[in-house]
């Protein structure tokens, strides 16, 4: 029988943590000392002997301990040699020892480990995998000298430091601090910058340490381009000539476009202008002569936005889109109809993509990932600030200019930001001032690009500048050009963008228009909010839909459930639908046919469809998949994105469980499944909670302007029932009772009557409730009928309540229903008096 030979812990008890060291007791000896035999036993084969019994590895442990180890670089070289011939005692052990000798190093301490990251990256991580599977402080204390060695590649005062070693009179002091920002590698990029935008040196040391600076961003290539033009695009001027040679170094002719503008602005500075002009000259093997002029400038920048600003230029590459904007099915995939979002809605095929940024305010490189969105945001608006530097007047790139900033706008700031609205109007100012003509031009640009976020903040930017509602009779605070380029966006599918025109329709008209019904609908519509997730499951038979609702409610979704195709549509035309989930032998019509007419439904995202395949449809040869996946062919282009095919097994929905352990063996399906067709939203709670809350602010203020236009006389009958569903929600009431105060409606005087008397109700609630029908009493007369007013006064004409007896009063205007009310009052009481 095997047996495994185990050495008391070491005497040197220790601990190490990336800020500090203290000492840790011994590990309680028993229980480790039991596992490691048990484990021995069973599996010897697995574990090596304590110490290595290869000739060769012995003789390196007495190599190692043959001579004294004094600083920390030996230390952790012996802890690394030990480590890699398996004496894994020895190497605890120099561990220990290291560990102890840096704790008493004070400030020197930080230094000391960013040093030691540098001493064999490769063996640390080494190290890390094998010795840290054994002792867990080894791990930490790796894990603390590669974060220093992090911290200082990202210190501003060390790399500037290290960018000075460039210049130094010895070559030695220069390889060393080259070796150095190589190390650091992008994050030495502003280093090199500064050093590329000092003027044209006059000694040696100088004019070496410049073409080390420009051989480093050399070296970095590709790397740098990308932080070099977000530099270039931002405000910080007096660097330019140095960013602008860091773009020569990168050697790519593909950035000699934001060029032209430094090169040819008028009142450029004079070494800007050199600089650009030498690189240009340089990228593009050109001369003086062959420079292009201001208005090829324009026309270069102008095809290059146009370019940008379309749904292509949001997906990965290798894919197509087809001639109506939506991206080519293919069957490579046999689950999956359609994984791409729509792009001419701004959508995101892969929600984030890997980018290194230039961060301006803080002068630091940023790596981290961003919306594709957000990338070409910042490109397009570099794009068209060099065009409004160039100044020109043709329409076109204006046009694109205004709507490449209004795009990043959105981008950067949330809609009631102060700051993103400031920004909006200057861009919507223009060069010469507001023009309606111009903006209405930007607007249905926007809106025929897809780019609905920019046209909302357009629309946003209108109603901010305009001020209070207009008082006059007329529509002359809004210009023409401007109400007809917001109409056609109230049949936009983005439903923040209906509700935005609709909004600015009603702040800045007080009348009717031609298309006042469809702002009613699109306010009633986002005023149905509840704040509740909402899917649609559609399944012939009744007892499946029960059963997938009951595996969605665990994921805090609120089911409709529908038995026909023909009842889906109804059942999904909610502002609150995040899903729909549809059986692939749904009929009348077919689940294909619906997940195209779940498309023309307004919403804020598109709603996600699944189109589940029973499990007998989807077993052995799976023929049924097969033909539904070869009919998709007839569905290209056509609104079949955000779609995918799916089974529903328990396994969707449920984390799959060892029978024996009862540990999770795999996570249940519908989250992958769900990241295919939306990754951003559907199940991550704070993200649902955060649109969850702004539907429901969208949803009150839509009541609001319902109000609005029923004081204008405005016939908002169509949104009535809607309303009085809402009067019982506190955040929606009082907004709620203005309306039907303002609504010449049986219905509406009922409510208000009903909810003023309703005990369960909240007295202040009650009470506008009255005061809300008292003015609508006034100004329309009593509508309800003598059987409803005669039923109130039976009701409640003894009561004592307060709220009560004043609607009484209110209803007792009729002669008739004040006789029957004293014939009918049972406790004597005085019946109500006419007014």
């Amino acid at each position: 029988m095997p047996v495994l030979l185990l050495k008391s812990p070491s005497p040197q008890s220790r601990h190490f943590a990336g800020s500090g060291f203290r000492r840790r007791l011994p590990l309680a000896g028993r229980l480790s000392t039991v596992a490691a035999l048990v484990a021995a036993l069973l599996l010897p084969s697995l574990l090596p002997a304590a110490e290595p019994q290869d000739p060769l590895a012995r003789a390196v442990i007495d190599s190692l301990e043959s001579e004294p180890r004094t600083t920390p670089a030996e230390l952790l070289e012996a802890v690394i040699i030990a480590s890699d011939v398996d004496a894994y005692d020895v190497a605890s052990r120099f561990l220990a020892e290291f560990v102890e000798l840096v704790a008493g190093m004070g400030e020197e301490r930080e230094a000391v480990l960013a040093d030691l990251a540098d001493l064999d990256p490769v063996g640390l991580v080494r190290t890390k995998r094998r010795l840290g599977a054994r002792d867990a402080e080894a791990v930490t204390v790796i894990d603390a000298i590669q974060q220093a060695s992090v911290r200082r590649y990202r210190d501003p005062a060390w790399l500037s430091a290290a960018a000075a070693g460039l210049s130094d009179p010895s070559s030695a002091a220069r390889s060393r601090a080259f070796d150095q920002l190589s190390r650091a590698g992008i994050q030495a990029l502003p280093a090199a910058v500064d050093i590329l935008n000092r003027p044209e040196p006059d000694n040696e040391p100088a004019r070496l340490g410049r073409a080390l600076a420009w051989r480093l961003i050399n070296e970095l290539g590709s790397s740098a381009r990308q932080p070099l033009l977000t530099w270039l695009g931002s405000g910080d001027l007096a660097r330019w000539p140095g960013v602008i040679r860091g773009l020569s170094a990168c050697g790519s002719r593909s950035e000699v476009d934001f060029l032209l503008a430094p090169m040819l602005v008028i009142d450029s500075p004079p070494d800007v202008v050199q600089a650009a002009t030498e690189t240009y000259r340089q990228l593009t093997g050109g001369t003086a002569s062959r420079l292009p002029s201001r208005t090829q400038a324009v026309g270069r920048l102008t095809d290059r936005l146009e370019r940008l600003l379309t749904p292509q230029a949001l997906l990965p590459e290798g894919i197509e889109l087809d001639g109506e904007g939506s991206p080519d099915l293919t069957a490579d995939e046999p689950l999956v109809i359609a994984t791409l979002p729509p792009a001419e809605r701004g959508g995101d095929p892969e929600l984030l993509a890997a980018a290194t940024l230039f961060d301006a305010g803080n002068n630091t490189i940023v790596q981290s990932r961003f919306s594709r969105r957000f990338l070409r945001g910042l490109q397009a608006a570099h794009l068209s600030r060099d065009l409004m530097a160039l100044a020109t007047d043709d329409p076109l790139p204006l046009r694109l200019a205004i709507l490449a900033q209004l795009e990043m706008v959105s981008l950067s700031h949330s809609p009631s930001d102060p700051q993103g609205l400031a920004a909006i109007r200057t861009f919507l100012e223009g060069p010469d001032g507001f023009d309606p003509q111009l903006i209405a031009d930007v607007i249905d640009e926007a809106a025929a690009r897809g780019l609905h976020n920019a046209a909302a903040a357009a629309v946003r930017g209108i109603v901010d500048r305009s001020g209070n509602p207009p008082a006059a009779s007329d529509n002359t605070s809004l210009p023409k050009p401007l109400r007809e380029a917001m109409l056609p966006l109230l049949a936009s599918p983005d439903l923040e963008l209906r509700y935005q025109a609709a909004t600015a329709l009603v702040s800045l008209t007080d009348s009717a228009f031609p298309e006042i019904s469809r702002v009613v609908e699109t306010l009633a519509f986002c005023a149905n909010s509840s704040a509740a997730d909402r899917v649609v499951i559609a399944h012939p038979q009744q007892a499946v839909a029960v059963h997938l609702e009951s595996y969605l409610a665990q994921y805090g979704f609120r089911a409709e459930l529908a038995s026909r195709g023909v009842d889906v549509i109804p059942a999904a035309n909610h502002c609150d639908t995040r899903l729909v989930m549809l059986s692939a032998r749904l009929g009348d019509p077919e689940a294909l046919e619906v997940a195209q007419l779940i498309r023309t439904i307004p919403a804020d995202e598109p709603i996600a469809v699944l189109i589940a395949i029973d499990p007998g449809d989807d077993a052995g040869t799976a023929a049924f998949r097969q033909q539904l996946q070869q009919r998709l062919s007839g569905f290209e282009g056509q609104g079949l994105y955000w779609v995918t095919l799916t089974d529903r097994l328990p396994s969707l929905f449920e984390a799959e469980i060892s029978p024996d352990t009862g540990e999770p063996l795999a996570e249940a399906r519908l989250g992958s499944m769900l990241n295919r067709i939306d990754r951003e939203s559907l199940l991550l709670p704070a993200r649902r909670s955060k649109l969850a809350a702004a539907r429901l602010n969208r949803g009150a203020k839509a009541v609001e302007q319902l109000a609005t236009l029923a004081r204008r006389g405005i016939d908002v009958d169509s949104a009535e029932a809607t309303v009085i569903r809402l009067l019982a929600r506190r955040q929606h009431a009082a907004a709620c009772i203005a309306m039907l105060a303002a609504s010449d409606t049986k219905a509406a005087q009922r409510a208000l009557a009903e909810t003023a008397c309703r005990p369960v109700e909240a007295d202040a609630l009650r009470k506008a409730a009255a005061a809300g029908l008292d003015a609508s009493i006034d100004a329309f007369g009593i509508l309800l009928d003598d059987a409803t007013v005669a039923g109130f006064l039976r009701r409640y004409n003894g009561a004592t309540d307060p709220v009560r007896r004043a609607v009484l009063e209110v209803l007792a205007s009729i002669d008739p229903i004040v006789a029957a009310a004293a014939d009918d009052a049972k406790d004597g009481s005085t019946a109500p008096q006419r007014r």
